[in-house]
């Protein structure tokens, strides 16, 4: 069955309005798959920052630790 044949069966059993909607909730599906995606990739990218502003900071404690014992 070639895809127009498919999709007048679809129309047939459930009405253009049903396969309309059929296909708006796989797309928003889709789109909410992706937007979480990039919220998690986000999240990580997050904490990766944070870990490495931890690491500047004691670094930074570290150097006027260092420096004060030369005084």
């Amino acid at each position: 069955m070639d895809l127009s044949g498919a999709f007048s069966k679809l129309v047939e059993q459930y009405g253009l309005p049903g396969v309309v909607i059929a296909i708006l909730l796989v797309v928003c599906r889709s789109l909410w798959i992706a937007y979480k995606a990039e919220v998690d990739k986000g999240a990580a990218n997050g904490v990766k920052i944070a870990l490495a502003m931890e690491r500047n900071t004691q670094a930074i404690e570290s150097l006027k630790e260092v420096i004060r014992n030369r005084s």
